[in-house]
């Protein structure tokens, strides 16, 4: 089964940073539930002055992603799969770890 990378965008006025990590760590978010697909949290991009948070999931659907926000009592506004491109000089820094490394 591929897995995907998915964005969940929240519209969430008043949201704070301790309340997205709380989200980050929700079960179902955090893991996995039997009988539900696997989903692992990246991350998060908080905006407070807009009220958005966007949040970063590997999984194997957007059903799965859909699923697992709806049980997890996330107020998303929209889920979709997203591709992470480094620039020229990021993804060679990537390639040889070594180079460069602090």
């Amino acid at each position: 089964m591929a897995i995907g990378t998915f964005l969940v965008e929240c519209y969430w006025p008043g949201i704070t940073e301790a309340q997205v990590r709380e989200v980050l760590e929700r079960p179902g978010l955090a893991g996995h539930p039997p009988g539900q697909p696997a989903i692992h949290p990246l991350g998060s991009l908080l905006v407070p002055s807009d009220g958005l948070v966007i949040f970063l999931f590997e999984g194997a659907s957007p059903a799965a992603i859909r699923e697992a926000a709806s049980l997890a009592g996330v107020p998303f506004d929209r889920i979709v799969e997203f591709r992470h491109i480094l620039p020229p000089a990021a993804s060679a820094a990537q390639a040889s770890p070594s180079r460069g490394a602090v």
